[in-house]
């Protein structure tokens, strides 16, 4: 099932990030280090929701299908090509993302290809959000560890 492979997938990667932050905290100073080791709890914190959603089948089979891609393409260590389906996710593909449609005085004859269904509202929940910061945490995180050969994959 595609729900608990994307969990377990997600808890291996909360728990390895925990871990793996406990321990590089050890080794720096006691305000990095406290830095740190919150940034991870709050990370798995804000994890929960998403968690929550897929245990319960309770999540949009879109933004499902889109976080399987980004799994795969960080497994992958495609992390520009797992960047850029973040990047759809979050702000979505639309021209004014934010919902802007008029920003002069006048209407813009392009304004009625702005249609609601190219704004990403997944920035609106801020549960949703969080969990989406949070995803965007643990690529970073899994960039950092596992570089690929090719630096041209690497997102900034």
């Amino acid at each position: 099932n595609i729900d608990s492979d994307l969990l377990a997938k997600l808890n291996k990667i909360v728990e390895f990030c925990k871990q793996r932050e406990y321990k590089e905290a050890m080794d720096v100073y006691i305000l990095v280090s406290r830095q740190k080791i919150n940034l991870a709890k709050q990370t798995e914190e804000y994890m929960k929701p998403l968690q929550a959603q897929l245990k319960q089948k309770n999540i949009d089979s879109d933004l499902l299908a889109k976080l399987n891609k980004i799994v795969e393409f960080c497994k992958q260590r495609e992390y520009k090509e797992a960047m850029d389906v973040y990047i759809l996710v979050a702000i979505g593909n639309a021209a004014w993302p934010m919902g802007v449609t008029m920003v002069g005085i006048h209407a813009r004859s392009a304004r009625e290809k702005l249609h609601t269904d190219s704004v990403a509202h997944i920035l609106n929940d801020e549960s949703t959000r969080k969990y989406m910061q949070s995803f965007k945490r643990l690529m970073t995180f899994v960039q950092g560890m596992y570089p690929p050969a090719d630096p041209t994959k690497l997102f900034t």
